[in-house]
């Protein structure tokens, strides 16, 4: 079960979704995502290295 946080009205965390990149401006405390909604990518990925988070935007 996702476990869905308000922080304040308009911030919501997912506590399931964990995300190494420090440099995204959707990461927040303990490495967890503050992404509205998150879009991982390609459609062509056929091992986990192959995969990417398309929502990822620089600090």
């Amino acid at each position: 079960m996702m476990m869905i946080i308000n922080i304040d009205k308009d911030t919501k965390v997912s506590h399931e979704i964990k995300c190494d990149a420090e440099n995204c401006i959707h990461n927040g405390p303990h490495r967890r995502c503050y992404a509205e909604s998150i879009k991982v990518g390609t459609e062509h990925a056929a091992n986990c290295i192959d995969t990417l988070c398309t929502t990822f935007k620089k600090k």
